[in-house]
This record gives C-alpha cells, structure tokens and sequence, in this order.
C-alpha cells in the first residue's frame, strides 16, 4: 500500500507539502487517513510550522486548528522557530490570532533569541497587523531582549515603521532600554526619518526618554541623524531639546 507519511528529499510528508500549498482540503483529508503531523523536515519544521499558509483558504482556519490539537503547538525548528513564530514572520495576522487562541507561547526565543514580537515590522500594515501585534503584546513581553540586547520597539524603529513604534508606546514598550551596544529606539532616528511619516513617532521616543541618550560610543541620537544626512530630523531634534 502507499506510505501516507512518505518522505521527499528534504523530508517533506504529505502532510507538510499540503500545508506550505495552502490546501486545507488535503490537509484535513491526510489528517483523517492517518497522517502524521508530528514528524518534522530536514528543517526540523512540522506541517504546523507551515501552516499560516493555509489561513487565506476555504477551510484553512478548520485545518490549522487540527495541526495545532494534534502535535505540540510550540514545537521548534532547527533554529528554534515556533509555528507562532512563523506565522509573524509571515505577515498572517489572522493565522497568529488563531494560534494564540488555541495556547501558542509568545515568549519563546528561537537561537538568536527573537521572539515572535521581534518581527513586528512583518506584521504592521498587514490586515488585522496591529490586532495581531496588540495580542501578542498582552500574552508576551512588549519589552523582550533578543541576544544583542533588541526590544521588539527598537526593531520597529530600525526597520522604518513609525506606525510600528507607536503602536508599541501606547502597549508599553519601554523607549529607554539599551541593547547591548547601548542604542535607544531615538538612536536609529535616521533609519526612523526615512518614513515620510515618521515625525510623530521621533516625537513621541523623545518625550518619553533621554533625547540625549549616549550609546557606547557617547553617540547621541542628534549625532547618529547628523551622521544619516536628515536634516528634517536634526532639527527635530534639536527643537526637542
């Protein structure tokens, strides 16, 4: 008879082709006849790791249920990755809800230490993006340090998402913790300043922390934009105080 867990070369099952595809039929028919969702790839990923794939589709929030109920949602990759984290990465807001929903643990790191919320800039301007971001914020740690000493907000403002930035003010995030070179979110106010809509997000960083902060180089945020060019941010800045 055909093996229902047959392997290609990468390890892949049925099952988790069916999964990455984004056909929740086939994942729930596979289920049914005895697939199982707990054998993972060359990638040590489980069809659960690929399985916000399957959100988009007719059935798919019923098949990544299933994936969830029937193996360990928390389950790691081989670089420590959850299926929580995946669908972040991913940008599938509603996948990450759902997962969240049926117990998914937000406060796992993967082996750089970043958890889920490290990768808010997949998620902002996603539909339900900021929903998704204020779940994990609530369930997790809107403050969590990746292994160079990162806050999900300092990522925000590295990555050019003032939206992103604001958002994780108003849930808490804290904008004066240093990573482990010292930088402040305000520190990356050039990276910040190249967002035409980046002035509120400048202002509001400034006014809830040290707009003359130093990182280990005595640096200043007011150095760090001198140095980008930005000039609207200089003088920013400089009204700041």
């Amino acid at each position: 008879g055909i093996d229902i867990n047959a392997r290609d070369e990468d390890d892949h099952t049925p099952l988790c082709v069916a999964a990455q595809r984004g056909s929740a039929s086939a994942v729930l028919l596979l289920m049914r006849l005895g697939a199982d969702p707990k054998l993972p790839d060359s990638f040590g990923m489980l069809a659960l790791h690929y399985a916000a794939e399957l959100i988009d589709h007719p059935s798919g929030e019923e098949a990544l249920t299933a994936l969830a109920e029937a193996g360990d949602i928390n389950a790691k990759d081989r670089e420590g990755h959850t299926a929580l984290c995946m669908a972040v990465k991913d940008g599938k807001s509603l996948a990450v809800l759902l997962l969240l929903e049926l117990g998914a643990d937000p406060n796992l790191p993967c082996s750089k230490g970043h958890v889920p919320l490290h990768y808010v800039t997949k998620l902002i301007g996603c539909p339900a993006g900021e929903e998704a971001i204020t779940a994990l914020c609530k369930a997790g740690n809107a403050n969590a340090k990746n292994s160079k000493g990162c806050t999900p907000l300092c990522i925000a403002a590295w990555g050019r998402k003032p939206a992103a930035v604001l958002l994780l003010m108003r849930l808490g995030a804290n904008p004066s913790l240093p990573c482990n070179k010292g930088h402040v979110a305000l520190h990356h106010v050039a990276r910040l300043a190249e967002h035409p809509a980046s002035d509120e997000s400048i202002i509001a960083l400034a006014n809830a922390s040290d707009v003359n902060a130093k990182d280990e180089n005595g640096d200043t945020p007011l150095c760090r934009a001198a140095w980008g060019s930005k000039p609207a941010a200089i003088l920013l800045l400089l009204k700041l105080g």
